[in-house]
């Protein structure tokens, strides 16, 4: 099932933590294994969308309808989450897309990784979920 949403019109200024933040007070975060929000290689400005991963395709259906439409917090002019399905779907497929994705991507903050509700090492989050072959990159 859909596990892993996009997430469109996130403020530039938001940080991966203010997205969780800001989640978190709508939707139950415990099942969340990714977040990953990517910036522009020459600031640190999100691009304005993001991924979320579950564990849990109910989690992630009802954050998904929780979150639709409603007005971010800290924007500094009014604008509204937009959620649609993510083109790849897991944590395991986002992972591995990242780690090899091209060197400017890289250069990126990781994505943020959970096990049980608790913040781990990409690095080992990486080990957990991906092939022998990624681990060499």
């Amino acid at each position: 099932g859909l596990v892993t949403l996009m997430v469109k019109n996130v403020p530039i200024l938001y940080t991966a933590k203010e997205l969780l933040t800001e989640f978190g007070q709508h939707c139950d975060m415990q099942s969340c294994s990714m977040l990953h929000l990517p910036s522009k290689s020459h600031s640190r400005r999100s691009v304005g969308y993001a991924f979320i991963t579950f564990t849990d395709p109910l989690a992630a259906h009802l954050c998904a309808y929780t979150m639709s439409g409603r007005a971010w917090s800290v924007a500094l002019e009014q604008s509204y989450c937009t959620i649609a399905a993510a083109h790849l779907q897991g944590i395991t497929a986002n992972l591995t897309s990242f780690v090899l994705s091209n060197e400017k991507k890289r250069l990126q903050s990781p994505p943020l990784v959970f096990s049980n509700g608790e913040q781990i090492d990409f690095v080992e989050a990486v080990r957990m979920h991906c092939a022998e072959s990624v681990l060499r990159e």
